[in-house]
C-alpha cells in the first residue's frame, strides 16, 4: 500500500490516569495519513474531561457502558482506515511506529501482523519484551480447525495491526458474549480467512497495573470466566466453519483449557480419555493429557486446585 490511511481505535473505560498518555502516543506519531478514534464506554471517572482536551485532533465517541466489544465495534464502524490498530487506553504506542506499520501491508490482502510489545508498569517505567516464542505465521486455518482456538497465540490487543479487508470478514464482535477480552474473538476467527504475519518491530507498551490479567495470580472465579470465554470462542468458530472436530476434541489438545474443562465439567472428564487416546497427538502428549484427566478424576479438591494453580502459573 502507498501510505494507507491508518485508523487507531482507542477503547476506554475508567482509565483517567492512563488515557492521556495513550492518546498522546497516537497524536505525536509522525505519519500523516492517520485518524485517531477514541471511544469512551460510559466511564464514571474523569476520562471524558481528559479526552475532550484533544479537540479536533481526535474523533470522539461517547456511549453508554456496553463492554469492550461494543466500544471496539463503535470505533470500527466510524473508522475509514485500510489498516486498523485497536489500542487499549492503558497502553501506549512506541514513537514513530505507525509509518513503519503502514509500510508492511500489501494492498487488498487479508492479513493480521503481530508485533512485539514491551511491558510497562503503572508509572510508565519500561521493562522487557513480552515473550512470543509460541506465536506462528502463515495460513493457520488448518491448525485452527484441527486444534481449536486455544492453540493459536496472539499478542494482547495493542500488539496487532489488521487490514480492513481481514476485519470485514469477522466484524462486528458479538457484544453480549465478549464484554471483556473482545480481542479473543478476533484471534479465534481471523485465521479462517487472513494470513498471520510476525514483525520484530515493537508496536506498543503493554501496561501492567493490577487491573489487567497479565501474570495475575490464580483465581477460581476468573478461571471459570476464562473457560466460559474459551467455550464461546469454540461455539462461534463452529458456527463460522463447521468441521469434524468438536469442543471436546479441541480441548484435549490444550493443556490449560483441558485442565479447566475437567475441573468445571467433571461429568465429561471420563469421556475425554477415549478422545485423547484416539487423537493425533504424540505418545508423550497423550500421556500428559491422560495424567491431567486422571488428576481431575480424583475426589480430592485440594489436589485439583493445587494443580490448577501450577498450570495457571505456567501458561499465563
Amino acid at each position: 500500500m502507498d501510505k494507507p490511511l491508518v485508523s487507531i481505535i482507542i477503547n476506554n473505560y475508567n482509565y483517567q490516569n492512563y488515557i492521556s498518555e495513550c492518546i498522546e502516543s497516537a497524536v505525536k506519531q509522525d505519519y500523516e495519513n492517520i485518524e485517531i478514534i477514541v471511544v469512551d464506554d460510559g466511564s464514571t471517572d474523569n476520562s471524558e474531561k481528559v479526552i475532550l482536551e484533544y479537540g479536533a485532533k481526535i474523533k470522539y465517541v461517547a456511549k453508554s457502558n456496553g463492554g469492550q466489544a461494543s466500544a471496539m465495534n463503535a470505533g470500527y464502524q466510524m473508522s475509514c482506515g485500510e489498516v486498523i490498530i485497536f489500542l487499549d487506553s492503558d497502553d501506549v504506542l512506541t514513537p514513530h511506529i505507525i509509518g513503519q506499520v503502514a509500510g508492511l501491508f500489501e494492498s487488498g490482502t487479508k492479513e493480521c501482523i503481530q508485533f512485539l510489545m514491551r511491558r510497562m508498569d503503572k508509572d510508565s517505567k519500561i521493562y522487557e519484551v513480552i515473550d512470543r516464542r509460541h506465536h506462528r505465521s502463515g495460513n493457520l486455518r488448518g491448525d485452527l480447525l484441527s486444534k481449536g482456538p486455544g492453540n493459536i497465540k496472539f499478542p494482547p490487543t495493542s500488539g496487532n495491526a489488521w487490514s480492513r479487508t481481514a476485519l470485514e470478514e469477522v466484524m462486528p464482535i458479538p457484544q453480549d458474549d465478549f464484554r471483556i477480552s473482545a480481542d479473543s474473538y478476533l484471534f479465534s476467527s481471523i485465521p479462517l480467512s487472513a494470513t498471520i504475519k510476525q514483525s520484530d518491530l515493537i508496536l506498543s507498551f503493554y501496561r501492567i497495573h493490577g487491573n489487567n490479567n497479565y501474570k495475575a495470580p490464580f483465581n477460581e472465579a476468573k478461571a471459570k470466566k476464562s473457560l466460559d470465554l474459551y467455550l464461546k470462542r469454540c461455539q462461534y468458530l463452529l458456527e463460522k466453519a463447521p468441521c469434524k472436530n468438536d469442543v471436546d476434541h479441541w480441548t484435549v489438545s490444550t493443556i490449560y483449557y483441558l485442565s479447566l474443562y475437567c475441573y468445571y465439567n467433571s461429568s465429561k472428564t471420563l469421556g475425554l480419555i477415549g478422545i485423547a487416546l484416539k487423537s493425533t497427538l504424540t505418545l508423550k502428549q497423550k500421556l500428559i493429557r491422560l495424567s491431567i484427566i486422571i488428576i481431575f478424576l480424583l475426589p480430592i479438591k485440594s489436589i485439583k486446585i493445587k494443580f490448577l494453580r501450577a498450570i495457571h502459573a505456567k501458561f499465563n
